[in-house]
């Protein structure tokens, strides 16, 4: 998939997408990419966009804190998620000659999301956590297609980037790759794994470092982004496992 259509595919509801943002979000973008060091703005940062006001405030916040630290923890933070993974032991993922680019894809999002763990569970102090975001047990697949069946099993509010990529770029590879997923999440030590990294990513930020919605922001507004900030702070270290998984999957089908 070139740049340009994965920036297509990333396109989602409730986002300002890169080609689509202002000139004020896309001074915001390009902080964000630069703080955290990644090639694209991940889809929660797309989603606050539409609140502007928090998301430079967020941004101010977390140039204020220490990129050494944060890059230490979101090292460790890939580093413990990969004995999860293995200890979750997932079946070899033969993808042949496509294995290269997809390994590439896996290693952009493995970039991003610890970064983004780190800063979502600074951001959802205090919140109610998201509820639904793959625990088992898993709703039926009952036919439904693999975005459609990512969404249900993510608890319904939006599909990961990872997904979305890989089910425009390579549809077969990704209704294996997600049946397999499926099984892995209904393992316990899925969701203990997950609760190990949130843990770990608590001590990167220091509490206060980074805005609380509501002391940036009143009524709707403020409630619309706490829903954003508590499911992806669930989100994200779901998918912080999930691609160590199928990193490690993709690594014994080429192996």
């Amino acid at each position: 998939m070139t740049d340009d259509g994965a920036r297509a595919v990333r396109r989602g509801p409730g986002e300002v997408a890169e080609d689509d943002a202002g000139e004020v979000v896309v001074a915001l973008y390009a902080r964000l990419r630069e703080l955290l060091d990644i090639a694209f703005v991940p889809t929660v940062f797309r989603m606050l966009a539409t609140h502007e006001r928090y998301l430079a405030a967020v941004v101010d916040g977390l140039a204020a804190t220490s990129a050494p630290r944060r890059a230490a923890y979101a090292a460790a933070c890939v580093e413990l998620a990969a004995r999860i993974a293995a200890q979750l032991d997932p079946p070899a993922l033969d993808v042949g000659a496509d294995a290269p680019r997809v390994a590439a894809l896996l290693e952009r999002y493995n970039v991003a999301n610890p970064s983004g763990l780190l800063v979502l569970t600074a951001l959802a102090v205090g919140l109610q956590p998201a509820r639904g975001v793959l625990e088992p047990p898993l709703p039926p697949r009952a036919g439904r297609g693999v975005e459609d069946d990512v969404l249900a099993c993510h608890g319904g509010f939006t599909v990961p980037g990872l997904w979305r990529e890989l089910a425009h770029g390579w549809p077969a590879l990704a209704e294996r790759a997600w049946s397999e997923m499926r099984s892995l999440a209904e393992a316990p030590r899925f969701a203990t794994g997950r609760t190990e990294l949130v843990a770990l990513a608590a001590d990167a930020i220091a509490p206060g470092e980074l805005p609380a919605p509501a002391a940036v922001l009143t009524g709707h507004d403020a409630g619309e982004v706490e829903r954003i900030v508590a499911w992806f702070a669930r989100a994200i270290p779901s998918m912080v496992l999930e691609i160590e998984c199928l990193r490690l999957a993709l690594s014994r089908g080429s192996g």
